[in-house]
């Protein structure tokens, strides 16, 4: 699975807006394979990234988070945990 976009995110400390793109972010890891459930298992893949401000190098990190369920099928994507910063806006998708 590989990711492609950006995110716009604008940094807490010093409202420095930063563009972050997919290369930024490890490849995915399969972290949660949870119970089963009438149509399987749900799947949860995610791939993180860490960057700084360019304006005052604050440490800036999130999850781009990917599921499936049932197994296969999409179900759910997006940036999460992202701290220091406030998602301004995300073109991000797993393909």
């Amino acid at each position: 699975m590989k990711l492609k976009g950006a995110a716009t995110l604008k940094c807490e400390s010093c409202d420095e807006e930063m563009t972050i793109d997919a290369s930024t972010f490890d490849d995915f890891e399969n972290v949660n394979v949870g119970p089963e459930r009438g149509m399987g298992v749900e799947v949860t893949h995610t791939a993180t990234f860490y960057s700084s401000c360019d304006k005052c190098n604050t440490e800036i990190s999130g999850d781009f988070i990917y599921i499936e369920y049932p197994p296969g099928s999409f179900n759910y994507e997006g940036l999460e945990s992202v701290t220091n910063a406030e998602v301004k806006s995300t073109i991000l998708t797993a393909l």
